[in-house]
């Protein structure tokens, strides 16, 4: 499901001068570690945190995008 939901939110938001779009991001601090499935940053720098793995319904867009 990673794969599709990125292909969707690649589709939508990756070819645009507005979205920054980043696939699976990994942070380390302090021996801990946190995975982001993808990450959305708008110029107005709204962040959208997106976890994919348990989509059994597929990804869509609503009308706030």
């Amino acid at each position: 499901m990673l794969i599709k939901a990125a292909y969707e939110i690649d589709f939508h938001h990756k070819a645009s001068r507005n979205w920054a779009v980043i696939h699976d991001l990994r942070l380390e601090y302090r021996g801990r570690v946190a995975q982001i499935d993808h990450l959305l940053i708008n110029r107005w720098l709204e962040f959208w945190v997106c976890e994919s793995k348990h989509f059994s319904e597929g990804v869509a867009i609503n009308e706030q995008g």
